[in-house]
């Protein structure tokens, strides 16, 4: 069966507080301002309070080997197949994006996760440790695992061009509730600039996570 969040009770009204009234989906539903089209080389910061999103799923739906996930993502970013479950989501002309890799093959505990991401960024140039920090939320998907557990990995680097680039990467815990394992890898990533646009993309994307299969 395909995968769809829209029809998730509530989910509306969880997402639109999450941008205390700012922030809504797209269906039928406006933003307390328009999104504001970039169409300069010089693009403004991702905007927290003026991001409409929709909802989205992707998977796999051979017989016999049907799953597939959910979530709601900015409305307008690019969507870019990386694998058949990894898809990444691109706006703002290429600056900022939001990837999800959503079925982890073998997840390990997220501190180990995290642990694992810092050993593996050695030696990136101008690497900064922002923070690291543990959550959680009422999903508005699946009911019969009511909360996400999470941990957030924020770091700064020095990209090729000489930019300072932002990342946050955040592991959730889906089916193993408090376990809390690395279940799926969400990543945003932009210009420090555009922190607070990230901050409830991201928040936005775990809250309506879910998947099927």
């Amino acid at each position: 069966m395909r995968f769809s969040i829209a029809r998730a009770a509530g989910v509306v009204a969880a997402v639109a507080l999450l941008g205390t009234g700012a922030i809504t989906t797209a269906h039928g539903a406006t933003t307390a301002g328009a999104t504001s089209a970039a169409t300069t080389a010089s693009v403004p910061a991702l905007p927290a309070g003026k991001i409409t999103f929709v909802d989205t799923a992707f998977g796999s739906y051979k017989p016999n080997n049907e799953w597939s996930t959910g979530l709601y993502v900015p409305k307008g970013w690019k969507d870019t197949k990386l694998s058949t479950d990894h898809h990444r989501y691109t706006g703002g002309k290429g600056h900022y994006s939001l990837r999800v890799n959503s079925w982890l093959r073998k997840p390990v505990p997220q501190p180990t996760a995290a642990k694992q991401k810092i050993a593996a960024l050695k030696g990136t140039k101008g690497l900064k440790i922002v923070s690291l920090t543990t959550g959680q939320v009422k999903r508005t998907t699946l009911p019969t695992h009511p909360v996400h557990y999470y941990t957030t990995l924020t770091y700064t680097y020095v990209d090729a061009k000489g930019a300072k680039r932002l990342v946050m990467t955040r592991w959730v815990a889906d089916w193993s509730g408090t376990k809390r394992l690395a279940e799926v890898e969400l990543t945003a990533a932009g210009r420090p600039m555009d922190k607070a646009g990230l901050t409830s993309v991201l928040a936005v994307a775990t809250q309506t996570l879910g998947r099927s299969g």
